[in-house]
């Protein structure tokens, strides 16, 4: 971790109140897999603070300490992974807004990257373990083999000796060394050579062979020996090389050939750390190596069969109810697989299963590997976890950059509109709350539609519009100075989803300032029937070693400054959803010029017929009832409707509305989706379809909650029209006095017939 000016003033803080955290600590009594948790506090608080000052090599020696003495005492990652969580959780609320020249959202961001640091310390050390783990299984292979009845080497996809044993040492009496690495085959005589060779080249087969032939001993001796080839396959399923016996022919009664193969199979998995047994056509267990112990006395043993009912996939579907397809069709199969252990601990497995063949080529035995992947799966979920709680702060960071100017612009002016300014003033600081209020609704809408990955309505426009009106304002005046605009006058509309396209220009031009040395320049051009917009900074360029990742999502050069690596990818994402391209010109220099190419749309202006003038409505004497828990938009919209002549009933719960709706007749009701009481606006459009079914043609519901599953689904049941907050008062009063028009046309109609 590289130290910072905040991750320096955290280690500080954590230094000075050493004594109250441990304090803290030391509330948690009786914490599993901990015998001194005061002195492991201290120590872990050490390691931390040595961390936050640039020396992780501190922070992991304790670790691997603490991570050891941890799994000695029967703990596994899951459990190390849920003190971690624990252990940050706890430091965060006793850091938070407490350390002075630091926001919690510095202090988050401190926290997530030595969260970062913390899984990747942790996955160094499991795979230490595991590779220690992998010595002592190749060592333990290495007896099993010698154990062995008869000669015996493991090959490579080239034939290439990779394991031997020692029979087959003595037989050919080469050592070791001189064995492992050699072809098996210049070792044979040549019939056995070429059925070596046949062996190899076939790599679809799955059965085993079995032949006669001869090893070339010592001094050219001749040895004739029964040869039995089995195929091998990795964790994928795919074949890998061979494994070969060797027997003298008068002593090789090996009994049955699957028999064999099952064993051989069955050994090989177990010097790799897998757990394989061998079934037959009616799932019976015919064999099974130590590790495989376990999976198998999770089923029935009174009648040798395995249940396999604990082992689910990702989907919920039993993955051994497959066997019965290996039988059928001859195809392996490889598949991720939840295992409950007797004790009724879920485990993660990756499991492979391989069909044996008999001499007819039919499918008689099925041997299944299966690995204990659960650690890696746990930890893989905990960086996942972390990263999604990194990009959650690192958005959330970003809209509030994006909302703070408008709302600041907004807050200053009706500030000075309640103290009071000139006359002549006020229509032009109403006009910039106005545009800054949009901006503000622009901004929660883009945002609601990525959460929703809804696309925006995709409208004809002038690209020199855009910019002028939605990317030039957002940049002040001591910004704006390095910035050159080079508008063309004249551009092709193109059809397009305004805000998404400005953000993309938006994430350029941030980019490029950031980069450039002086200036900054934004041009727009037409060709060929294509728009451009370029970006071009004065800084140092995109150097050859990256320009082929500058587009990788979560890539990022400014780490150091809390970049998250996202702009480029989904801008270019959103350029690609427009039928364009976003790309780096490379020829261009100095600096570093990225080029957005769409196509230009024909207009076809469509003469429409001319419409007949709506008679006014009538508002006097109507009235409306509103339903809404927000005081401050329950008195805009009444005030907003009483200034058009409605008569207006306002209530902030559903209860205050029942009583009102009892009382009262109304013309329209306007009602909130969610509201502060036990009755929300579901439950009172519900009641009013079957105590006034006239006015429920008549609701307007206003809701901020659209990106819940059960309000999408409440308003396409309910077929009535609603508007997303924050909305514009014209808006509003537009739709209300639509869906009254309606009901008063629906009415007149009715009278005539």
């Amino acid at each position: 971790m590289y130290p910072t000016s905040q991750s320096q003033a955290v280690a500080g803080f954590l230094e000075a109140h050493r004594a109250e955290i441990v304090a803290e600590l030391d509330r948690f009594k009786n914490v599993p897999l901990i015998d001194n948790l005061s002195e492991t506090a201290r120590e872990w608080l050490a390691a931390q603070v040595a961390a936050l000052r640039g020396q992780p090599e501190a922070c992991y020696e304790w670790m691997v300490s603490f991570v050891n003495d941890v799994r000695s005492k029967g703990g596994r990652i899951g459990d190390i992974l849920s003190m971690g969580r624990g252990l940050r959780e706890l430091i965060l609320r006793f850091c938070l807004s407490r350390i002075a020249g630091l926001t919690d959202a510095d202090l988050h961001a401190v926290a997530n990257e030595c969260e970062a640091e913390y899984l990747t310390c942790l996955g160094d050390i499991y795979g230490d373990i595991e590779r220690k783990a992998f010595c002592a299984e190749h060592r333990l292979q290495r007896t099993i083999v010698d154990w062995m009845d008869r000669a015996f080497a493991t090959l490579d996809g080239e034939g290439v000796i990779t394991s031997v044993n020692a029979k087959l040492i003595d037989l050919t009496g080469l050592t070791e060394d001189r064995l492992v690495g050699s072809v098996l085959a210049d070792l044979c005589d040549p019939f056995t050579a070429d059925e070596i060779r046949r062996a190899l080249r076939q790599r679809r087969t799955t059965s085993t062979r079995e032949f006669d032939g001869a090893l070339m001993g010592p001094k050219g001796r001749r040895i004739p020996l029964r040869f039995w080839v089995l195929p091998l396959f990795d964790e994928a399923g795919l074949r890998s090389g061979l494994a070969m016996a060797m027997a003298d022919v008068e002593s090789a009664v090996l009994g049955a050939d699957e028999t064999l193969r099952s064993k051989m199979l069955e050994d090989l998995a177990e010097t790799i750390g897998i757990g394989c047994y061998t079934i037959d056509e009616s799932f019976r267990i015919v064999s099974e190596n130590r590790l495989a112990h376990a999976l198998v006395a999770a089923g029935s043993e009174d009648d040798g069969t395995y249940c396999c009912r604990h082992n689910l996939d990702a989907q919920g579907k039993c993955s051994d109810c497959f066997r019965r397809g290996i039988f059928e069709t001859g195809r392996a199969y490889r598949a991720s697989v939840q295992h409950k252990t007797p004790t009724g601990e879920l485990r993660w497995l990756d499991v492979t299963c391989i069909p044996l063949r008999d001499r007819q080529g039919k499918v008689c035995r099925v041997t299944k590997f299966a690995r204990d992947v659960t650690e890696q799966h746990l930890l893989e979920d905990q960086f996942l976890r972390q990263q999604r709680t990194s990009f959650a702060s690192q958005l959330a960071m970003a809209v509030a950059h994006q909302l703070r100017n408008p709302l600041g612009v907004m807050i200053g002016f009706a500030e000075m509109l309640s103290r009071g300014i000139p006359s002549d003033k006020v229509p032009s600081v109403i006009d910039r709350i106005l545009r800054n209020g949009v901006r503000c609704k622009e901004i929660v809408q883009g945002l609601l539609e990525f959460g929703r990955g809804a696309p925006g309505e995709h409208v004809p426009v002038d690209l020199n519009t855009i910019i002028r009106e939605r990317v030039v304002p957002l940049y002040p005046g001591s910004v704006a100075a390095r910035i050159t605009w080079r508008l063309a006058d004249h551009l092709p509309r193109v059809e397009c989803a305004q805000d998404q396209l400005a953000q993309v220009f938006i994430n350029l031009i941030d980019n490029a300032l950031d980069a450039a040395k002086n200036s900054v320049t934004i041009e727009t051009f037409a060709r060929d029937d294509m728009v451009y917009v370029k970006v071009w900074d004065d800084g140092p360029g995109v150097s050859e070693e990256i320009r082929e990742r500058i587009f990788e999502p979560f890539f990022t050069t400014r780490k150091e400054r809390e970049g998250i690596g996202l702009g480029l990818c989904l801008s270019r994402s959103v350029v690609q959803e427009h039928r364009g391209l976003l790309y780096l010109d490379e020829m261009a220099a100095p600096g570093a010029c990225f080029i957005v190419q769409l196509p230009s749309a024909e207009q076809v202006d469509v003469v429409r017929p001319l419409q007949p003038k709506p008679e006014p409505l009538q508002r006097v004497g109507r009235r409306i009832i509103i339903v809404e828990d927000e005081t401050d938009l329950l008195f805009l919209l009444a005030m907003a409707l009483q200034t058009e002549g409605y008569e207006v009933d306002s209530a902030s719960t559903g209860a205050q509305a029942m009583e009102m709706l009892q009382r009262n007749s109304y013309d329209a009701a306007v009602i909130d989706m969610l509201l502060g009481d036990e009755l929300g606006g579901q439950d009172l459009y519900k009641i009013l379809l079957a105590t006034n079914p006239n006015l429920t043609a008549k609701c307007l519901f206003i809701t901020g909650d659209t990106m819940s599953y059960e309000t999408r689904r409440f308003l396409s049941q309910a077929k009535r029209p609603f508007m997303e907050k924050p909305f514009m008062i014209s808006d509003f009063m537009g739709k209300l006095n639509e869906i009254m028009g309606a009901a008063s046309r629906g009415r007149e109609a009715a009278s005539v017939e």
